[in-house]
């Protein structure tokens, strides 16, 4: 006989499941409601890495490749470590490793769930249309000023 209580029951259907990513080289890594104290960090975490919309407009963006890699990815990544958990059982997630092993995919099914999982889906909603409108603007206007450039 189990020693279950209604009131357990209701919990269960309100604290989301943790949910499980598997990668192609057997590791996983495991993503589950988060305590208030790392919901702030992730949003200070955020908040911190604005700057990359700056970089954006500036001319670290003349080579894509090195940008996306060396400030899209590993800030992307350092967000991922931050959200997993245990966090201290996936010391094999480097910038390396998730290069090699992470699709958009996973990142965007990851911070979904992070999104969903702690109830912070329409404040990042609202952030995300105000950095995309904000990106946008910074694209066309770098696409303007190197066709200045050329004529």
């Amino acid at each position: 006989m189990t020693n279950t209580s209604p009131m357990l029951d209701e919990l269960s259907v309100l604290i989301p499941e943790p949910r499980i990513f598997k990668f192609a080289d057997g590791k996983e890594i495991r993503v589950q409601a988060l305590p208030s104290g790392r919901v702030l960090k992730i949003i200070r975490f955020v908040v911190s890495n604005k700057d990359l919309l700056d970089k954006l407009q500036g001319s670290a963006f003349d080579d894509p490749a090195v940008f996306i890699e060396g400030e899209i990815y590993k800030r992307i990544n350092a967000l991922v470590r931050l959200v997993v958990t245990p966090a201290d059982k996936h010391e094999f997630m480097t910038d390396e490793w998730c290069l090699d092993h992470m699709t958009h995919a996973h990142y965007r099914a990851i911070m979904n769930t992070v999104l969903e999982q702690n109830e912070m889906k329409t404040v990042f909603q609202k952030a995300k249309s105000f950095v995309g409108a904000f990106v946008v603007n910074a694209l066309r206007q770098a696409q303007i000023a190197k066709e200045t450039e050329t004529t």
